[in-house]
């Protein structure tokens, strides 16, 4: 849980350090049913209710307003530090050793 959280995945901004504004409960909450996971407000929790969280890039921060959400806060922190890989969005993956152009220079 003491994972170091990365900058914003979206604008870049570095994570406020006052996480009551940044990452915080939500107040959805869920509870694990035979017929699955059932989700419901603050008003209607148990005693087995377990609280969504989000993680949010603060626009008072100059951070651009995004938030991540998931049911716990590993979860969330995880999909946070999540990037993806240039070949999962569709983008061209490029050799390292292509972009070197001193062995070129050399010659």
């Amino acid at each position: 849980m003491n994972e170091e959280l990365k900058p914003c995945p979206f604008c870049g901004r570095a994570v406020d350090r006052d996480l009551s504004d940044t990452l915080y409960p939500n107040g959805t909450y869920w509870i694990d049913e035979p017929r699955g996971r059932h989700y419901h407000s603050r008003k209607n929790r148990t005693r087995h209710s377990q609280p969504c969280w989000t993680m949010h890039c603060t626009e008072c921060n100059g951070g651009c307003g995004a938030e991540i959400s998931a049911d716990t806060e590993e979860e969330v922190r995880a999909k946070w530090n999540c990037r993806a890989s240039p070949a999962l969005i569709g983008l061209p993956v490029i050799d390292p050793d292509l972009l070197d152009t001193s062995k070129e220079a050399g010659k």
